[in-house]
């Protein structure tokens, strides 16, 4: 991200991971297959959501060493 084209060159990785699951799962997934890995990358991001929030109080962050302004 500190690069000068960090943030550019993050959005156009996660496009290009997510174009490819998109694509592997129509065309090797199932209806099983594509509910797990919806619900799993969806628990992920609730995990992680609330992990940043999280991260807001002064106390929280600094367990785990990270700096708020």
């Amino acid at each position: 991200m500190r690069l000068p084209f960090g943030r550019s060159l993050f959005y156009v990785a996660y496009l290009g991971i997510i174009t490819a699951i998109v694509f592997s799962l129509k065309w090797h997934g199932s209806a099983t297959l594509d509910a797990v890995v919806f619900l799993t990358l969806g628990g992920c991001h609730v995990f992680y959501d609330g992990f940043i929030w999280k991260l807001r109080r002064p106390e929280v962050a600094a367990s785990v060493g990270a700096e708020t302004a």
